[in-house]
């Protein structure tokens, strides 16, 4: 999994809800610089922000999708976060499904493999192969 990694400047949270938004803005050593409650508009969201603008993350959480908030992605405002589309979301479900026991499948036969090098004192010869497992 691949992480957004570049610092920036100042960093902005909101937490929006139908009419009010929560804002906080913080710098890069985490000192908090605004900390307020605005109406859900996004005239009051970008007049708070305007003095970081030239070097600040935002992140939303929300339920809804706002317009505004669309139309500032759309400007390039703000950075695009995916979102999987319905019919691909039990897809990806059952991706990540099998990638955990996928995992869990290995985890166990490493475990079978060096308890029996442990309790026969005998290195192993490669792999654990399925066909000793059915024994």
């Amino acid at each position: 999994m691949r992480f957004y990694t570049h610092q920036h400047q100042f960093y902005c949270g909101i937490d929006l809800h139908a009419r009010a938004m929560y804002v906080c803005i913080m710098d890069q050593t985490g000192t908090v610089l605004v900390h307020k409650n605005l109406p859900s508009q996004a005239e009051s969201f970008l007049q708070i922000i305007a003095p970081y603008q030239n070097d600040i993350v935002v992140a939303v959480e929300c339920v809804f999708t706002w317009y505004w908030i669309a139309a500032m992605l759309w400007g390039g405002m703000l950075p695009m976060a995916y979102t999987y589309p319905q019919k691909m979301r039990s897809t990806r479900d059952l991706l990540r499904r099998r990638m955990y026991l996928m995992h869990q499948r290995s985890e166990l036969l490493a475990h079978i493999q060096n308890s029996k090098e442990y309790r026969c004192g005998c290195a192993a010869s490669g792999y654990l192969r399925k066909s000793s497992l059915k024994h």
